[in-house]
C-alpha cells in the first residue's frame, strides 16, 4: 500500500481595499492597484506554475446598488484568460457580483464569496505587477457608479485568491 502523502498546493492571496486610496489609481470602481508579488511569491519557480484564481468582494450599502439590477466585475491582470463573451461591449466579465438590500432601506451592498462564481485559470502569475478592478451595471450596459450624496466613499474590499493546480 502507497503511503505517499501529497505536497499541499500553494495558495496566494492578494487583498485589494478601495479605502487606501494610495494604492490605487482611476476611480473607485474602475481601479488600477499596483501589487507587489514578489512580496507573497517569493519562490521564483512558484510564478511558472498554472493557477486558479477565485475572488471574494465586499462593498458598503449604496442607493445606487439596485437588487433588480445584475453587477459583474472584470479583474484585469494584463494577462490572457479564457473568457469569452458574445457582445459587442469587448467587456470580459471575471465574474458577477451577488448584491443584497437591507431591509426596509432600499439600499444595497455587494455581497460575493468564491462559491458564488467558477474560478478563472491562469497559466502562470509572471509578471502581474498590476490589477484593474472594474464594476459593470450588465442591465444597463453601463460602468457602475456609486451613489454621489452624502460624504461617505462607497468602499469595497476584493480578495484574490490564486491556488496552484
Amino acid at each position: 500500500m502507497d503511503m505517499t502523502i501529497a505536497k499541499p498546493k500553494k495558495i496566494y492571496k492578494v487583498n485589494l481595499v478601495s479605502s487606501d486610496t494610495t494604492s490605487w489609481t482611476g476611480s473607485l470602481y474602475n481601479a488600477n492597484y499596483l501589487v507587489n508579488m514578489r512580496s507573497i511569491v517569493r519562490d521564483v519557480e512558484d510564478y511558472k506554475k498554472a493557477y486558479k484564481m477565485t475572488f471574494s468582494f465586499k462593498g458598503f450599502e449604496d442607493a445606487n446598488i439596485l437588487t433588480t439590477e445584475i453587477y459583474a466585475v472584470h479583474i484585469d491582470m494584463a494577462k490572457a484568460v479564457a473568457i469569452t463573451q458574445f457582445t459587442t461591449t469587448n467587456r470580459l466579465y471575471t465574474g458577477l457580483l451577488s448584491q443584497d438590500a437591507w431591509l426596509g432601506r432600499g439600499i444595497g451592498y455587494f455581497s460575493t464569496v468564491p462559491d458564488d462564481n467558477d474560478p478563472t485559470y491562469y497559466t502562470n502569475i509572471q509578471d502581474i505587477d498590476r490589477i484593474g478592478i472594474r464594476v459593470f451595471n450588465v442591465n444597463a450596459n453601463t460602468q457602475y457608479t456609486p451613489a454621489t450624496s452624502g460624504t461617505t466613499p462607497k468602499n469595497y474590499f476584493c480578495q484574490i485568491c490564486f491556488e496552484e493546480v
